[in-house]
């Protein structure tokens, strides 16, 4: 498929002003959104936990998490977080989509609305 990339705004929850605008690579095998460590001090945004994660390599990394707001093509929604690190890419995650209303056409690798379903 090749690589699909959107601009976002990460915000800080208790600040909504507070923001900065990204440019992420959309990765559906990602259950979360990372942002550089740096930019979310900037904002603010403070670490809540630190998780666990395995890297493609299968290392063992340990990343802060917290809380932001993410908004993308006119709706936003508070999600997790990963701290990233200077060697991480910065990533929009499926679980950020989905609170988002939002899947990617793997086809046309565009960010569509998600069919969503009350049962």
């Amino acid at each position: 498929m090749g690589y699909t990339k959107v601009k976002v705004k990460v915000a800080n929850p208790s600040q909504p002003t507070r923001y900065r605008e990204a440019e992420l690579l959309v990765d559906t095998g990602a259950e979360y959104t990372v942002v550089s460590k740096r930019s979310l001090r900037d904002l603010g945004i403070e670490s809540v936990e630190k998780m666990e994660f395995c890297s493609i390599n299968n290392e063992k990394l340990i990343r802060d998490v917290g809380v932001s707001v993410v908004e993308l093509m006119g709706r936003k929604w508070l999600t997790n977080v990963i701290f990233g690190e200077d060697t991480d890419n910065e990533v929009l995650g499926v679980t950020t989509l989905e609170q988002l209303g939002l899947q990617i056409d793997p086809v046309r690798r565009e960010i569509k609305p998600l069919p969503l379903y009350l049962l």
